[in-house]
C-alpha cells in the first residue's frame, strides 16, 4: 500500500466519522405537500363554514367581483404554500431568492390592500367600529389561519428550513389568504371599516407573530 493510499484511507476513515449518525435530508415534493396541505385547510374551514352556517345573502357570494377577489386569494394561498415547501429544501440561493421575493410581494399586497381600504375612512368610523364587538369573524380567521399555519410547520419539521423566518412569512401568508376567503362565506359585514379592522388587520397580526415563531417551531 502507497502513502497516497494510506493517506486516502484515512481520510476516508475521518469523514465517514463525521458523517457517522447523520440523516440525509428528506426532498419531499413540493407540489404534492401543497396539494395536501391545501386540500386539508379547505376539509377544516368548510367543515367551520358548515358548523356557523352561510351567510343570509349568498347572492353576493356570485357577484364579479367577489368571484375575482377569492380567485385572486386562493391563488395566492396556493403559491405562498408552494414557497414554503420549496424554501424547505436546500437549492441554490438564486433559487431561493425568486420564492422569498414572491412572499415578500404578497405582504406588500396586503399592506397596500389595508391602506387602500381605510384611505377614505375616518379615524372616528374605524374607532366605532373597533369597539363595536364584531369580534366573531376575527376570532374563526385566527383560529382557522393558526391551525392551518401550525399543520405546514408540522409538514416542515423533517425539512431543511435555510430560511426559517422566510418559511414562516410563506405560511402565515398562505393560512391567512385561505381563511380570509372563506371568512367571507359567513360573516354577514361588508363595510370597509369592519372588513380593515376585522380581517385585514388580523391577517397582518397573525403574519407577523409566525414569522417570529418560524424560528421555535422548524428549529434542529
Amino acid at each position: 500500500m502507497t502513502k497516497h493510499d494510506t493517506k486516502q484511507q484515512k481520510t476516508d476513515s475521518i469523514i465517514a466519522a463525521m458523517c457517522d449518525g447523520l440523516k440525509p435530508v428528506k426532498c419531499k415534493r413540493p407540489c404534492k405537500n401543497m396539494a395536501i396541505w391545501f386540500v386539508a385547510s379547505v376539509i377544516l374551514i368548510s367543515l367551520i363554514i358548515l358548523l356557523l352556517g352561510v351567510r343570509p345573502e349568498d347572492n353576493k357570494l356570485y357577484e364579479g367581483v367577489f368571484l375575482v377577489k377569492s380567485v385572486v386569494l386562493l391563488f395566492m394561498s396556493a403559491v405562498c404554500a408552494y414557497s414554503g415547501f420549496k424554501l424547505g429544501i436546500p437549492d441554490s440561493p438564486a433559487k431561493h431568492r425568486i420564492w422569498a421575493a414572491m412572499c415578500y410581494g404578497a405582504l406588500v399586497f396586503w399592506f397596500i390592500s389595508l391602506g387602500y381600504t381605510v384611505y377614505d375612512i375616518s379615524a372616528e368610523a374605524l374607532l366605532k367600529e373597533a369597539y363595536s364587538g364584531h369580534v366573531g369573524c376575527a376570532s374563526v380567521l385566527t383560529a382557522s389561519a393558526s391551525a392551518m399555519t401550525v399543520l405546514m410547520f408540522v409538514m416542515l419539521h423533517d425539512s431543511f428550513p435555510v430560511r426559517p423566518y422566510v418559511i414562516g412569512l410563506s405560511a402565515a401568508l398562505a393560512s391567512t389568504a385561505l381563511s380570509f376567503v372563506f371568512t367571507s362565506y359567513f360573516c354577514y359585514l361588508d363595510t370597509p371599516e369592519h372588513v380593515a379592522i376585522f380581517h385585514m388587520l388580523p391577517v397582518l397580526v397573525i403574519t407577523m407573530v409566525f414569522v417570529l415563531l418560524a424560528r421555535f417551531f422548524l428549529k434542529k
